[in-house]
């Protein structure tokens, strides 16, 4: 009998829940404490507000955990009863004894319970009248997990190891929870306080002040430096939200040239609004007719610091290269702070440098705020600029309080012992017309070679891929480069563009292979997917076509498999002598199809669990083609690394990939391995045309005209035209 009435509880709380939640009107039990403390230190204390003392026996606490829904009902002992302005109290059984009296609690539960919550686990208080259900009040949401705990009163995961009371001007319950929990200290219902207070447990309502106070601190010394503030004759305040804009005096106690102010009223959660003021003058405000500073009250936060106008001034900047190879006998360097002027570095003693000769440079500069590059040159005048740095430039930020951050220093690496193979492909330039290899060289310029020539690549075997090995790299340094013709700039890959950037790998990995500019021939016609079935249970095919005019062997072909996201991780092969005639199809079958559908005797392939055949809509499938040890990508259907759920969005239908029928468009004539580009966000746009579930009409046979007579809707009539 109990499960029947549970069931039923579950049926009205369903209806309730259907049909919209509704405020709770005042006169009735509301949520007044809720604790999440360390370990097993939590309890719940509900409200009386009434004049009446209430029977419980009409109420229970609804239990959510892990945002399953509501899924458990507390009730409460026979007799149960609240007293007006009174409180219901139930408690951990293993809560610390010294945070709270068990004596106290009205009810004492062990594990299983109510009171066994953690941060993201909802509760609900309900009242049933006969066949009604009203719900009162409601802590969390039901249905969905936030993680470690909901946001209260602006304050982060307050739920998990925090304690919340419901503040004295709320007389109601409230079945809003976003509404309940608010968004900062003052449209919050809840007070939020730190873990493991019981202080306010047992009684109800409390008046608690739970500010803080927070200093204000502004550095006023660039101010000061520039003219812009007179410390004898001026004064500086702090003017916000916080204040009613009238401004608060600051002081400057040390003579620091910095000005503090400490202002109480605050409260974690609480949003600060401001601007710091000379002479107590909106004119002379910071950042004039500007956004004001802002920042959000966190739990225990104590002061803040600013430089007036966020403006620290020029900042003296040491900068250092240190000379592995104790080479270089004059380094200089220069930046984008100044226009990239050359400014000399010191290795005598002087100028900042610590210990003349040890072949570390410094040069100190003073560098106004802002992100600056930079880097070093050898300028011996036998080798004109040499070029330091390996890799970019190097990047340091001095930032608005004044400090600098980034990188300034650099250590210039002693040369390794490492072979990196340089191949570029020439052919496309060949065909083009910009190369010709009996007039012609290609050579490579970079970080390593200070940009000059490394001699010209040789193509020995004649198969316009061009190599030249270069000895001397490090393990882990980054360079940068570019293929040249003819050892000239005006003709480099990517004119007035970036370089390439490489990271030596060491132990002889180091092979580099690209086409010269990244200009590769047009792709030449190959098998791609024609057609993809994942319909009704195991009704699923896949299809691949063989648009050229020759006959394709597959022992070269594999189809690539990623299960829910997962990567490529299985590769189905063909049989043994399969091929494709021109113009025809290779089609795979699952061998729980239903035979009505398709006849399997038509199949290239009918093949049992598991196969490629075997996918479900968020299932990608690749075709790939192996030459050697070089495989080329043909054609993808899905994301192999990301799961889209049920199925990916092929032609603007929603989850077209499962429980669909998708046909190639009869104007495709290539693969396309950029499925975003393949799949299309129209039907205009998409390589491929979505029919309803389990159509194998067109299974077998390639291409086909299919006009949608109903293309705004699936299922849709189709016919065969042509």
């Amino acid at each position: 009998m109990k499960n029947l009435v549970t069931q039923f509880m579950l049926v009205l709380v369903f209806i309730a829940g259907s049909i919209g939640m509704v405020k709770a009107q005042t006169g009735d039990l509301f949520f007044s404490e809720y604790i999440e403390g360390n370990s097993n230190n939590k309890a719940i204390e509900i409200y009386n507000p009434t004049a009446n003392t209430i029977l419980l026996a009409d109420y229970q606490i609804a239990q959510s955990s892990n945002g399953g829904g509501w899924q458990y009902y507390h009730t409460f002992p026979a007799g149960a009863a609240i007293a007006p302005g009174d409180v219901w109290t139930i408690l951990n059984s293993s809560t610390n004894p010294a945070l709270f009296d068990a004596l106290n609690a009205d009810e004492v539960l062990s594990f299983p319970s109510v009171v066994h919550h953690n941060g993201d686990d909802a509760r609900g208080l309900i009242k049933i009248s006969g066949t009604d259900t009203l719900w009162l009040d409601i802590f969390g949401t039901p249905d969905f997990d936030p993680g470690t705990g909901w946001a209260v009163a602006g304050v982060a995961n307050a739920t998990a190891n925090k304690t919340l009371v419901r503040k004295a001007s709320v007389t109601a319950g409230n079945t809003d929870w976003t509404l309940s929990a608010g968004t900062d200290a003052n449209d919050s219902e809840w007070i939020v306080l730190d873990v493991d207070v019981f202080t306010y447990l047992g009684s109800h309502p409390h008046v608690i002040d739970n500010s803080f106070p927070i200093v204000f601190n502004v550095n006023m010394n660039y101010q000061i430096t520039a003219g812009n503030f007179d410390p004898l004759t001026e004064t500086v305040d702090v003017a916000g939200s916080f204040n009613s804009w009238a401004g608060t005096a600051m002081t400057d106690t040390d003579g620091d040239g910095i000005y503090s102010a400490e202002i109480a009223g605050f409260n974690a959660g609480d949003t600060a609004f401001f601007k710091f003021r000379i002479n107590s003058d909106w004119g002379n405000a910071e950042f004039p007719g500007g956004d004001n500073r802002q920042f959000v009250v966190e739990s225990g936060m104590t002061e803040v610091s600013y430089w007036y106008d966020d403006n620290a001034g020029p900042q003296s900047v040491t900068f250092t290269i240190v000379d592995a190879t104790e080479s270089y006998l004059n380094i200089k360097m220069k930046g984008s702070y100044d226009g990239w002027v050359l400014h000399q570095m010191y290795d005598d003693g002087t100028n900042g440098d610590l210990v003349a000769g040890d072949h570390t440079w410094t040069c100190i500069l003073e560098i106004q705020g802002g992100t600056w590059e930079w880097g070093a040159i050898e300028d011996d005048s036998t080798l004109g600029e040499l070029w330091l740095l390996q890799g970019p430039n190097l990047v340091f930020s001095v930032n608005t309080d004044g400090t600098v951050s980034g990188d300034t220093s650099y250590e210039i690496p002693t040369q390794g012992n490492e072979t990196i193979v340089f191949n570029v492909n020439m052919n496309q330039q060949i065909a083009l017309g910009n190369f010709d290899p009996a007039l012609h060289y290609v050579d490579v310029a970079g970080s390593f070679n200070n940009y000059s020539t490394s001699g010209a690549f040789e193509d020995l075997d004649g198969d316009g891929i061009y190599t030249k090995s270069i000895d001397g790299f490090t393990a882990g340094n980054t360079i940068e480069y570019k293929f040249r013709l003819n050892g000239d700039w005006n003709t480099s890959e990517f004119p007035g563009m970036g370089n390439r950037m490489y990271t030596v790998i060491g132990g002889g990995a180091d092979v580099i292979l690209h086409w010269y500019n990244d200009e590769l021939p047009p792709a030449q016609p190959d098998l791609f997917f024609s057609e993809y079935i994942e319909g009704g249970s195991n009704n699923k095919a896949m299809e691949i076509y063989n648009p050229t005019n020759d006959t394709i062997l597959l022992d070269s072909y594999q189809i690539a498999q990623s299960t829910n996201g997962s990567g490529w991780q299985y590769y189905h092969t063909f049989p043994a002598g399969a091929a494709i005639a021109p113009g025809d199809v290779w089609t795979i079958l699952n061998s729980s199809t239903n035979p009505a559908l398709f006849d399997a005797a038509n199949a290239d392939e009918f093949l049992s669990y598991p196969s490629v055949v075997h996918h479900n809509g968020d299932d990608a499938r690749g075709l790939i083609k192996i030459s050697g040890t070089d495989t080329l990508w043909l054609d993808i259907i899905g994301t192999p690394d990301v799961d889209p759920g049920t199925g990916w969005d092929v032609a603007g239908v929603s989850a077209a990939t499962a429980n669909k029928t998708l046909v190639r468009k009869a104007s495709v004539t290539i693969g396309n391995t950029d499925w975003a580009a393949s799949a299309g966000t129209d039907e205009n746009n998409s390589e491929w045309i979505v029919l309803d579930i389990d159509v194998f009409d067109y299974l077998g046979s390639h291409p086909h005209i299919i006009e949608l007579l109903e293309p705004s809707c699936l299922p849709c009539k189709y016919e065969l035209s042509g």
